[in-house]
């Protein structure tokens, strides 16, 4: 009986242990994360990098993806490709964060709403709706009058060489391709890769937190 006891109890102190070591590692895990992340972002926080930079989101066109005072690390290096959020110069005052909805060569156009892209690949035509799961209203495209909410569609637009499309998330306020039409790639600052929007509440956070701390100083 006494063995039996024995042999219970160290099978408790290893299941125990085990749980222990689980949980270091959990932990341990966490803590070199946002370890990182705080180490790219305090290095990126006031400085432009030739690799990273951080970015403010000043604006309502991203929403629900992005929200206004949301700090984002931004990649100035990396390639982009269709569904990426990225910031470019509009103009000499501005910078827009948008989504990439076709490159060069796609056709584009919307029906009822739906945005559609068409491409070649290996000498085929494709055609595919674009799954816009980021959106919060149903339809793709929107148009805002005196009387109320319309579907505003496409026309068929084929994206010319080294050019973008791009639009907002909140397609009812962004002003974007559908306004000012298919931006070049020299206007592409960077792009904020989908790693840095999900943990955008970290960077955020820490950005305040040294925000009030300079504001702190300088008052």
């Amino acid at each position: 009986m006494s063995e039996e006891n024995n042999i219970t109890s160290t099978e408790n102190n290893e299941i125990l242990n085990d749980t222990k070591t689980v949980t270091k590692k959990i932990k341990i895990g966490d803590v070199i994360f946002y370890s990182l992340i705080i180490l790219i972002f305090i290095f990126t926080l006031f400085t432009t990098t030739i690799w990273f930079s951080s970015v403010k989101i000043l604006q309502n066109s991203m929403l629900p993806t992005l929200e206004p005072n949301d700090v984002l690390i931004l990649d100035n290096l990396s390639s982009y490709s269709r569904g990426d959020v990225i910031v470019f110069s509009h103009n000499e005052n501005e910078d827009f964060i948008k989504r990439i909805i076709a490159v060069e060569g796609d056709t584009i156009y919307s029906i009822d709403g739906e945005i559609f892209i068409e491409y070649y690949e290996n000498d085929q035509l494709i055609t595919e709706k674009v799954n816009e799961t980021y959106l919060k209203q149903q339809k793709s495209t929107y148009l805002e009058y005196d009387f109320g909410v319309g579907v505003a569609d496409i026309p068929k637009t084929t994206i010319s060489k080294d050019c973008l499309y791009v639009l907002g998330d909140n397609r009812l306020v962004s002003v974007d391709s559908r306004d000012f039409g298919e931006i070049n790639v020299n206007q592409v600052k960077g792009v904020v890769h989908e790693f840095f929007i999900k943990n955008k509440g970290v960077t955020s956070a820490i950005f305040n937190f040294f925000e009030n701390i300079f504001t702190s100083c300088k008052n």
